[in-house]
């Protein structure tokens, strides 16, 4: 071959020889590849993201749901715990109260025609004081008079009428859904007087025991208050005197007997207040009876006394 011909093929031999990678350098253009793969593949060490705050575990909150305030009375529960203040209205929790009440009833005295002659239902005045105390299971002392005068001018004597009871009370109280009721027992003090104008007078005195019941039951129910119809009733039996310096109205006897019957009813509105929605201020308007029945005023007056009035009464628990 000549020359010339080698020449060329030499040269561009050379120049291939000169360009071609070797194996080692391949290799190592792999790696560096892959290396910058992984970096920019790979997670930073710290994510803050624009507006990262370090979030609190969430506080536990209680699942109670408080009750609604609601009319409905349930039975005692002595679990219940005073740590419910100012959150809700637990009708379970049922606190001790100090209970105080005054009446004011004007009152027609009812007398027929007998050593007076007829009888005008002239209007007196009655008046009764309520103090107590009631436990969280319902049972309950309470104190209450009741007073009544009256002024009357009958056919043939003017006289001053005056009566009066005392009860101390001994109770319990069962409560329903939509009301309450009291049951309980009661030693009584009662006393009866017919005054003349000359200041002479006819009075019975006496002391005994009765049983009584008062209830409730509630019909409108708003958000913190309720309306409910009232009841109430008493009967009480004594045994006492007469001590008379007239002559001729009831004579004196040292053994004597009365019995009194009494009765209300009516509306009553209950709003309740405190932390707890368990104290209650009331207003109520009732009708109410008494019944006075002694065999010495049945044989000499020929009567029994009534009164008869409407009772407007007021009252707090708390």
């Amino acid at each position: 071959m000549s020359n010339c011909k080698i020449l060329p093929i030499l040269g561009i031999c050379c120049v291939l020889g000169l360009t071609e990678p070797t194996p080692a350098a391949a290799a190592t253009d792999v790696q560096q590849q892959f290396s910058a793969m992984e970096q920019a593949l790979a997670p930073p060490q710290e994510v803050h993201p624009v507006g990262y705050a370090e979030v609190e575990a969430p506080v536990e909150q209680s699942q109670y749901i408080p009750a609604p305030a609601s009319s409905d009375v349930y039975p005692y529960d002595p679990t219940c715990s005073a740590a419910c203040c100012d959150t809700c209205y637990d009708p379970l929790c049922r606190p001790s109260y100090w209970t105080f009440g005054i009446d004011f009833i004007p009152t027609e005295l009812h007398i027929t025609d007998s050593e007076f002659g007829r009888w005008n239902e002239d209007s007196g005045f009655a008046m009764r004081l309520k103090l107590g105390y009631e436990n969280e299971a319902g049972y309950g002392i309470r104190a209450q008079a009741w007073g009544f005068g009256e002024e009357a001018s009958p056919e043939f004597t003017d006289v001053d009428v005056g009566a009066g009871t005392f009860n101390l009370d001994f109770y319990k109280r069962f409560w329903g859904r939509n009301g309450d009721l009291a049951i309980g027992v009661s030693p009584t003090g009662a006393g009866l007087s017919f005054e003349l104008p000359d200041h002479s007078e006819s009075r019975f005195s006496g002391g005994g025991v009765g049983l009584f019941a008062d209830g409730y039951f509630n019909v409108v129910h708003f958000k913190k208050s309720d309306l409910g119809i009232v009841g109430r009733g008493r009967v009480s039996l004594l045994e006492g005197r007469w001590r008379d310096t007239t002559g001729f109205v009831v004579p004196e006897t040292n053994h004597d007997s009365m019995l009194i019957l009494e009765a209300a009813w009516g509306l009553e509105y209950r709003r309740r207040f405190g932390c707890r929605e368990d104290k209650l201020w009331y207003i109520g308007l009732l009708s109410e009876i008494q019944q006075w029945d002694s065999q010495w005023m049945g044989n000499y007056l020929d009567s029994s006394a009534g009164f008869t009035g409407l009772n407007l009464e007021l009252g707090v628990a708390w």
